[in-house]
């Protein structure tokens, strides 16, 4: 065969492919295949309208913000709302579904099943808000619902696809084009008209951990949390249990909008103003068992109005107005019942506990005690360590306690560190105990229990 030959039928070969590809290109753009869905100037949106069978909902920007104007102009989520409308203005027409208007309903993009989505320019001289673009999302096509599921809605998107209708202001029909497209992407609960999905969130700016300073003003009176390095309650000795405040100041920043507060806050509403690295104002206050907030800038335009929230976190939120939830009541706030090392001296005797598997081996010594051991079944000594882990004080006082009062001196060791306590003189029932991990704070237990612990880890000695 001549070269000529050859070079010929290569020809012929590219010549026919080069049609064929024209021929599907030309066939392509004709049916719009790869177009996009809709057109429209993002800068141009200045709201939505998200709508499903009788439920409707409406975003509308104002200044640099998005707000609910239904809903007490409650600010909108922004990143969501932003996210949304990038999203829509991308689709692009990857395959025709059908044009039948019969089949709408089975494609779910029918008037009764579809979650309709409208673009809204500003509102024109007559004050109406023109539809620059309407998007009707249908049904999931390519995978099944309980396969979305299992796999956690993480699915190839090159196989999965929503069936849609759309229309923008190139065309004058008030309804989306009766064509049905599908579009490569997956929607999930985005375009709901969900208020509390849209409201926005966190509704606190920042996060607990970065909170320096809170002050609280509430009917109970003033005061103030210092959190950084360590929680404490300026100007007080009253010591505190730092994991429950740590714990209301997070519940405070779970909190989530529910719908607008009927109200403004009220004069009795608990009052924080939180310092930090995103500083904040907020009044929290509750009519019968609903709760609601308010802070600067939740409703723009709109001061003082409140949003509605979740109960349950904002009665926990609320502890930082009572001091008196807030205080520590366990003497000791390390688990002292995973100690591995236990030292108690009194009345010149030296008492030892050091963990072993399954037991303990105690030691007794002293200036005119012979040096003894034994070993302790786990399950009859850490009941007693138990019970000293739970001991909670009567009431705290300033101060230390003197070393003529005396009287015995505990030393805990365990994964967490090392805690010394001293126990003093007791009056009236009670004794003094002070904490090396509450400096300058004295806990006044029970004399009576303490004494019981103390008969108790005598007993096991068999004295």
């Amino acid at each position: 065969m001549s070269r000529r030959v050859v070079v010929l039928g290569v020809s012929v070969v590219l010549l026919l492919v080069a049609r064929g590809w024209l021929a599907i290109t030309v066939r392509a753009v004709s049916d719009g295949v790869g177009a996009p869905l809709i057109v429209v100037e993002q800068a141009r949106i200045e709201g939505l309208e998200l709508s499903r069978g009788d439920t409707k909902l409406r975003i509308v920007r104002r200044g640099e913000s998005w707000v609910l104007p239904e809903s007490g102009g409650l600010a909108a989520d922004p990143e969501r709302v932003v996210g949304l409308v990038a999203r829509i203005c991308s689709w692009r027409r990857e395959r025709r579904a059908g044009a039948d208007p019969a089949q709408h309903a089975l494609f779910g993009v029918d008037p009764a099943s579809a979650r309709r989505i409208r673009l809204l320019g500003g509102r024109d001289h007559t004050g109406q808000e023109p539809v620059l673009a309407e998007v009707w999302v249908g049904k999931i096509t390519g995978v099944a619902a309980d396969l979305l599921r299992e796999q956690n809605d993480q699915i190839d998107t090159e196989t999965l696809g929503v069936f849609v209708r759309a229309r923008d202001d190139r065309t004058t029909s008030s309804e989306p084009d009766p064509v049905t497209w599908v579009v490569n992407d997956f929607l999930g609960n985005l375009a709901d008209p969900n208020l509390e999905r849209w409201i926005v969130s966190p509704l606190l700016p920042g996060r607990p951990q970065e909170v320096a300073r809170v002050e609280v003003e509430s009917p109970r009176g003033s005061s103030a949390f210092r959190f950084q390095p360590e929680v404490a309650l300026e100007g007080q000795a009253r010591p505190l249990d730092r994991n429950l405040v740590r714990g209301s100041l997070g519940s405070l920043y779970l909190l989530r909008g529910l719908g607008p507060a009927p109200s403004p806050a009220p004069e009795r509403a608990l009052r924080l103003r939180i310092q930090g690295r995103a500083p904040s104002e907020v009044a929290l206050w509750s009519e019968g068992s609903r709760w609601f907030l308010s802070r600067p800038g939740l409703a723009p335009g709109r001061p003082g109005a409140g949003v509605e929230v979740n109960a349950e976190d904002a009665a926990r939120a609320a502890r930082l107005g009572d001091l008196a939830a807030l205080q520590r009541r366990r003497v000791f706030a390390l688990p002292l019942e995973r100690a591995t090392r236990v030292h108690l001296r009194r009345e010149d005797v030296e008492r030892s506990w050091v963990r072993r598997s399954g037991t303990w081996d105690a030691i007794r010594t002293g200036a005119r005690v012979p040096l003894q051991t034994r070993s302790i079944p786990s399950s009859e000594l850490v009941p007693l360590w138990q019970r000293l882990a739970a001991l909670e004080a009567q009431s705290w006082t300033a101060g230390a306690i003197a070393p003529e009062e005396r009287r015995a001196e505990w030393i805990v060791q365990g994964a967490w560190g090392r805690l010394e306590v001293t126990v003093g003189v007791g009056r009236e029932g009670r004794r003094p105990l002070s904490c090396s991990d509450q400096p300058g704070q004295i806990a006044w237990v029970s004399a009576g229990e303490l004494a019981e612990i103390e008969a108790a880890l005598v007993r096991l000695w068999g004295e």
